[in-house]
């Protein structure tokens, strides 16, 4: 449409064109509550090697069933490393995508950086986060790394406290042949589940402490159930 970000307004639905992409790199945009932006693959299957959501983006929902001919309309590919989809936004919605041959399936969080206050705890919250009916398979890492596994001091960030989570839910996903945890949640405080999702060969690297199927880390209170 020849749209730039700046045109985006909240309730928008931006449709991504079927084909093939190195890089999706969003950021500085924002709907707003019950007017999420929706980014979602349009005439067929959505591949692309990264997908970033970052530097500010609020609002926003992922979702790969655009097409009723896909299932899961938008695949991460990773190309056997990194990070396929890298999330940093609050109020973020997640749904039928595929995520394959990276070192991590789903980063979300944001690393504390003196230079951007917002990352830093007590000043923002990432919240209303829902990932869902997603499929992440042959993974190096984590199948799953939702928030900070250093919730009071992160030393590969000048032990700068990182912000919190709060109101995740994380459903009906399958998670298969991971090399670390195939789920991980931390650092997330209140109202959140893990429910409903499919989870196997895990651990396959065999490395203390990055063996579980679920696990919720420090600083976290949630309901685990009806998993697999």
């Amino acid at each position: 449409s020849g749209q730039g970000l700046d045109d985006w307004k909240p309730g928008d639905t931006v449709q991504i064109p079927a084909g093939h992409y190195s890089l999706i790199d969003l950021g500085n945009f924002q709907g707003a509550e019950g007017k999420p932006i929706t980014l979602i693959n349009s005439g067929g299957l959505v591949t692309v090697d990264t997908f970033r959501i970052r530097n500010g983006a609020r609002y926003v929902r992922l979702l790969g069933n655009g097409d009723a001919s896909v299932a899961r309309g938008i695949k991460i590919v990773g190309n056997g490393g990194g990070v396929c989809l890298a999330a940093g936004a609050s109020d973020l919605e997640v749904g039928f995508v595929e995520a394959t041959a990276c070192d991590v399936g789903f980063y979300v969080k944001r690393d504390s950086d003196a230079a951007v206050p917002s990352t830093v705890y007590p000043n923002d919250e990432m919240k209303n986060i829902s990932l869902h009916d997603c499929h992440i398979h042959d993974v190096n890492g984590e199948g799953m790394y939702i928030g900070h596994t250093y919730p009071n001091a992160d030393p590969y960030h000048a032990n700068m406290i990182p912000i919190r989570l709060s109101h995740v839910e994380i459903a009906n996903n399958v998670v298969e042949r991971t090399g670390w945890d195939g789920i991980q949640l931390s650092n997330a405080r209140e109202n959140c589940s893990i429910h409903h999702n499919q989870v196997s060969d895990f651990g396959l690297t065999n490395i203390s402490s990055q063996q579980a199927g679920i696990i919720l880390g420090g600083n976290t209170n949630g309901d685990v159930y009806n998993n697999t």
